[in-house]
C-alpha cells in the first residue's frame, strides 16, 4: 500500500507540474506567437499523458504482484501445518525424506505442490537431494526455508528428522 500511495502522489505532482509549465508557456508566448504556444501546450499534454499512463501502469503492475505474493504467502502459511503433518506421516511410515518429498509433489496441499514438484524436477535432472531442496526454499518462501533446514540437517548430519519436524 505505501508503494501505491507513493506512486499516486508522484503521478499527481507530475500532472500539477506539467499544468503549471503549460500555463507558463501560454503566458510567455501567447502575445508573440500563438501557434507556438498552442503547439507547446499540446506537446506537454500528450507527452505528459504518455508518461503518466506508463507510470500508472507500472504502479498497477507492482501493486498486483505484491498482492499476489501476499495471497500466495497466506495460502502457504495456512496449509503449512498440514504439509508438515503429511511429511511426518510419510517419513514415519518408512519412506526416506527424498521419497516423501517426491510423493508430496502430487499429494501435498495445492499451494505446496509446485514447490515439491520443483524439488522432484531437480532430483530427476541429477541434483542431490540437499541441492534440490533449494528449489523448495526459493518457491515457498519463507515457510519452505524451515522445511529445507530440517530436511538438510537430517540428510547431511544424520539428525533424526521427525523430532525436528514435530517442532515446526
Amino acid at each position: 500500500l505505501p508503494m501505491l500511495v507513493f506512486g499516486a502522489a508522484a503521478i499527481f505532482f507530475l500532472a500539477c507540474g506539467i499544468l503549471l509549465l503549460t500555463l507558463l508557456v501560454i503566458v510567455a508566448f501567447w502575445d508573440s506567437n500563438r501557434l507556438l504556444a498552442i503547439g507547446l501546450c499540446a506537446l506537454f499534454y500528450f507527452g505528459a499523458g504518455t508518461v503518466l499512463a506508463v507510470m500508472a501502469l507500472a504502479v498497477l503492475v507492482r501493486w498486483r504482484r505484491l498482492r499476489k505474493r501476499r495471497q500466495r504467502s497466506a495460502r502457504l502459511a495456512a496449509t503449512f501445518p498440514d504439509t508438515v503433518d503429511l511429511l511426518v506421516v510419510l517419513i514415519r511410515s518408512g519412506l526416506t525424506p527424498a521419497h516423501a518429498v517426491d510423493l508430496l509433489s502430487d499429494r501435498a496441499p495445492r499451494p505446496w505442490r509446485e514447490a515439491f514438484r520443483a524439488v522432484r524436477t531437480r532430483r530427476t535432472c541429477g541434483a542431490g537431494f540437499v541441492d534440490a531442496l533449494d528449489a523448495l526454499a526459493d518457491t515457498a518462501e519463507p515457510h519452505g526455508q524451515l522445511l529445507v533446514e530440517a530436511l538438510s540437517a537430517s540428510e547431511r548430519f544424520g539428525q533424526p528428522i521427525t523430532p525436528a519436524l514435530d517442532r515446526l
